[in-house]
């Protein structure tokens, strides 16, 4: 479902499917993903030096999630503490990367 993009001309939000039962069962399968997918988009967010960023849609409707840049910090917190508890070791760079730029900013 999710592409790789150059964060610094674009970016589009994940579509997740819309039925709750697919939801949660593409949710449940594919964790590292949606969160690497929140990293990107924290990553182009603060690129644009956007105050919202789109992170998720929804298959077949209007509906979106975003992130406020005033949470970014907070949500690349929980997603290295999560890469750490789960030994996604190779993972942690790009996200104490982040964290670093978060930090000084």
């Amino acid at each position: 479902m999710g592409k790789k993009v150059n964060i610094e001309n674009s970016f589009t939000p994940l579509a997740l499917p819309a039925n709750d039962k697919q939801l949660v069962s593409y949710v449940n399968q594919n964790k590292v993903e949606l969160m690497e997918n929140v990293i990107t988009s924290i990553e182009y967010g603060i690129s644009k030096n956007l105050p919202i960023v789109e992170t998720f849609s929804f298959e077949g409707t209007d509906f979106i999630i975003t992130l406020n840049s005033h949470t970014f910090k907070e949500n690349v917190e929980q997603i290295y503490d999560y890469y750490i508890k789960n030994e996604k070791y190779e993972l942690c760079p790009r996200v104490v990367k982040l964290l670093d730029k978060l930090t000084t900013k």
